[in-house]
C-alpha cells in the first residue's frame, strides 16, 4: 500500500464516534420493545407471529453488535464497550471472552478453509449437491450449531472443528447471563405468559437469530469457493470473503453493523462499521487485488450459492 492510502486507513481506525452505534442499537432496542409493546396491546395471533419475526431479527442484530464489541469499535471508551459487550451477552446467552478469541483466530490471515474456526458453519452446504441437498444441509445446520454452542458454555477448553480455544472460567458472564435470563423469564411470565419467554425469546434466538447469522457467513465466505478456478480440495483452499453492495434493508435486516462490507472488514478489521464503507471504496480505488464488490442483493446471491455448482471440480482432501 501507498503511504497516502495508509494514511486514509488510519484515519478511518482512528474516527471512533459513539452517535453511530447509540443510533444502531438504539433502534435496534426500540424496535424490540415495540414488538413486546404490540404483543401485549393487541394479544392476536397474528400480532404474536408478526413480534416472532420481529424479536429475531432484532437478536441477530444484536449478535451483530456483539461482534462489533469483540473488536473493541462498539463503544468509547473501551471499558464501556467491554460492559455492553458482556451485557448484550448476557441477555443472548453468550460467552463474550469465548467468542472474542475464537473469532480472533477466525480472522488470522492468511489461513485455510480447514484452519478456520468458522468453517463448521459455511464448509458443510458446500461440500454436498446444489438446490435442496445444500439448502437443507444450511437450514438444518442451526441444530449442529446449538449443540456445539451449548456444550461450549460448560467446558474451558471449546471445541471449534479440530480447533481447541482454551479460556479461563468466566463468573461474571456467567452470572450475567443467569441474571439476563431470570430477568427476561420475568418480563414475560408477568407481563404474558411463562412459556412465551420459550417461545418469543429462545425460540426466535435460535429460529431466526442464529440462522440468519449462518446463512449471512455462508454468503460471505462460501461465494469465493463456488467462483475461484483453484482445483484445490475446499480444505486446502485460502479462507476469502466478499463485500457486496446492500440495499438500506439489507444492510439493516440481514448484514448490519458493515458486515455487507465484510471483506473491508476482513481486510482492515480495526475500523469501526461506519467507516467500512468508506475503507471499502479506498481500497478498490488504490489496491489493484481488491475485489469488487458483488453488485447484487444479498438474496440473489443466496439464491445462485444454494444452486450453483463449483466453477472447477475441486479434489478430495488427502488427509494427514
Amino acid at each position: 500500500m501507498t503511504k497516502e492510502t495508509l494514511q486514509r486507513i488510519h484515519e478511518l481506525r482512528e474516527d471512533k464516534r459513539n452517535l453511530p452505534v447509540a443510533l444502531h442499537v438504539g433502534s435496534t432496542v426500540g424496535i424490540l420493545a415495540l414488538a413486546l409493546v404490540a404483543m401485549k396491546l393487541w394479544p392476536l395471533w397474528p400480532v404474536w407471529l408478526a413480534a416472532f419475526v420481529v424479536i429475531g431479527f432484532m437478536q441477530y442484530r444484536l449478535v451483530m453488535a456483539i461482534h462489533e464489541a469483540t473488536h473493541k469499535n462498539l463503544f468509547f471508551p473501551v471499558a464501556v464497550n467491554e460492559a455492553m459487550g458482556k451485557g448484550l451477552s448476557g441477555l443472548l446467552g453468550m460467552n463474550f471472552l469465548l467468542y472474542r478469541k475464537s473469532h480472533l483466530q477466525h480472522h488470522k490471515s492468511p489461513q485455510k478453509i480447514g484452519e478456520d474456526v468458522d468453517a463448521p458453519l459455511y464448509s458443510p452446504p458446500l461440500r454436498v449437491k446444489p438446490g435442496w441437498p445444500r439448502a437443507w444441509v444450511l437450514l438444518t445446520g442451526v441444530v449442529v450449531s446449538l449443540v456445539r454452542k451449548v456444550i461450549r458454555k460448560f467446558t474451558t477448553r471449546a471445541q471449534f472443528g479440530s480447533k481447541t480455544i482454551e479460556t479461563e472460567r468466566d463468573w461474571l458472564q456467567l452470572a450475567l447471563i443467569l441474571a439476563g435470563q431470570a430477568a427476561l423469564f420475568a418480563l414475560f411470565a408477568t407481563q404474558f405468559h411463562w412459556w412465551a419467554y420459550f417461545t418469543h425469546w429462545l425460540a426466535p434466538l435460535v429460529l431466526i437469530a442464529q440462522l440468519l447469522d449462518e446463512v449471512r457467513i455462508f454468503v460471505e465466505h462460501g461465494y469465493w469457493f463456488l467462483h475461484t478456478t483453484d482445483p484445490a480440495p475446499l480444505d486446502d483452499l485460502e479462507q476469502a470473503t466478499v463485500d457486496i453492495e446492500a440495499t438500506f434493508l439489507e444492510a439493516y435486516l440481514i448484514a448490519p453493523f458493515g458486515f455487507d462490507t465484510h471483506l473491508a472488514h476482513h481486510t482492515q478489521f480495526g475500523v469501526p462499521f461506519y467507516n467500512l464503507r468508506k475503507l471499502s471504496r479506498v481500497l478498490q480505488e488504490n489496491e489493484p487485488g481488491y475485489l469488487q464488490p458483488i453488485r447484487r442483493s444479498y438474496l440473489s446471491v443466496l439464491w445462485e450459492m444454494i444452486n450453483a455448482e463449483p466453477k472447477v471440480a475441486h479434489g478430495q482432501a488427502t488427509g494427514g
